[in-house]
């Protein structure tokens, strides 16, 4: 089964211009069997995705995109914004207690630095620093498969994940029209519920996918 577990929509998202029927029915178009909504901090009420997925007949999964302290982290299984997520203790230790899961959103932002050509070297670096990061250690999976990432920022985040021990999972981070499924996750059992989609996470039943090209990007992944 396929879902996009990385969606933006507006309002709650300030930067999306996707209203959640048209993130729905761009899924559904995009050959995806789901979709989560991860806002940024901001979690969509049970209720609220739930009416969606009835009235499209297709599952829609509450998150949340939690920006914290060391990076931005895609949050399942709890239902509430609380003021201090942005701390990353407190943060897993509130998903730890919800038997929830963490996932990595973009691990290569803020960690491989960009502007400038990098010998073997500097990547090294950067991937010895990333790879001792407290947050990504937290994490059940890596998101290595971005639909906005450049190939450069993906092979990064593959590396990372590597590293790490982690799965890697795949998103589109979409925020516009034409952008759902651009990278998706290929789950091996069917997901229609929150707590289905924590069991499998943490169990590592998926593989990251790129089912669809975005329209923003090019051939090889880059922004336009």
């Amino acid at each position: 089964m396929l879902v996009d577990i990385h969606a933006h929509t507006s309002p709650h998202s300030d930067d999306s211009t996707l209203g959640p029927d048209d993130l729905v029915q761009s899924a559904r178009d995009a050959g995806l069997g789901g979709v989560c909504v991860t806002d940024h901090d901001h979690f969509w009420t049970r209720e609220e995705a739930e009416a969606l997925s009835r009235r499209h007949d297709f599952p829609v999964l509450p998150g949340c995109e939690v920006n914290t302290d060391g990076g931005h982290v895609l949050v399942f299984g709890l239902d509430t914004y609380v003021f201090g997520m942005h701390k990353v203790d407190y943060l897993g230790r509130l998903v730890a207690e919800a038997g929830g899961v963490m996932v990595a959103a973009h691990p290569h932002r803020r960690r491989l630095l960009t502007g400038q050509d990098h010998s073997p070297q500097d990547v090294e670096s950067m991937l010895e620093a990333a790879a001792a990061d407290p947050l990504l250690g937290m994490c059940h999976a890596v998101e290595t498969l971005n639909g906005r990432a450049t190939d450069r920022e993906r092979e990064f985040s593959r590396e990372l994940a590597r590293r790490l021990h982690k799965p890697g999972i795949g998103g589109s981070d979409c925020h516009h029209p034409g952008q759902v499924g651009a990278a998706a996750t290929r789950f091996h059992c069917p997901i229609s519920s929150v707590r289905e989609l924590v069991r499998e996470i943490r169990a590592g039943r998926f593989e990251a996918v790129a089912p669809a090209m975005s329209a923003h990007t090019g051939p090889t992944g880059a922004r336009r």
